[in-house]
C-alpha cells in the first residue's frame, strides 16, 4: 500500500505488483480504481466497453494487407511493443491512429505486444529491405 498525494486529497491505494497482465488481475486493480473519486481518475470509460483487435497478414494491427510490392511511401510506419500496438486501447486511440487524426499523414502500425529491441531492430531491418521505403519510421 502507498499513499498518494493529490494537491489538499490524500488517497491510500492497494494494488498488487503485476508482472504478467491477466483479466483477474484486471478486474481486481479496476474495484480499486472504482473507489477513487471520478475528478482524479476521469472517465477512462474501457471499463464498460470491449475492444476489438484485429491483425493483418503480418500479425500487425492493420487492416491493410501488407505484400511484396505493397508501396510504404505514403505511409508514415510506427515500430514498437504493445505501447504502439495499442494494448488496451481500441484501434482509433492508438499511437499512430492519433498520429494521423493530428497530422493527416497515413501511419501503419507495426508495434507488436512483448517486442523486445531486438524484434524491433529485426522488423526495423524488414522494413528498410521493401522496394519502397516509408515516408518516416518512428520507434
Amino acid at each position: 500500500m502507498f499513499k498518494m498525494p493529490m494537491g489538499n486529497l490524500d488517497t491510500n491505494f492497494s494494488a498488487p505488483f503485476m508482472s504478467l497482465d491477466s483479466e483477474q488481475l484486471f478486474k481486481r486493480n479496476l474495484k480499486g480504481l472504482s473507489k477513487w473519486p471520478k475528478n482524479i481518475i476521469g472517465e477512462w470509460g474501457y471499463e464498460k466497453k470491449s475492444i476489438d483487435y484485429t491483425y493483418n497478414n503480418l500479425g500487425m494491427r492493420e487492416s491493410i494487407l501488407i505484400d511484396d510490392n505493397f508501396d510504404f511511401s505514403k505511409y508514415t510506419v510506427f515500430i514498437g511493443c504493445s505501447h504502439v500496438e495499442g494494448i488496451g486501447v481500441s484501434k482509433d486511440s492508438t499511437i499512430p491512429a492519433l498520429f494521423e487524426k493530428i497530422t493527416d499523414i497515413p501511419a501503419l502500425n507495426f508495434g507488436k505486444h512483448g517486442a523486445s529491441n531486438e524484434q524491433i531492430y529485426h522488423n526495423l531491418c524488414w522494413l528498410l529491405g521493401q522496394k519502397t521505403k516509408p515516408k518516416q519510421i518512428i520507434i
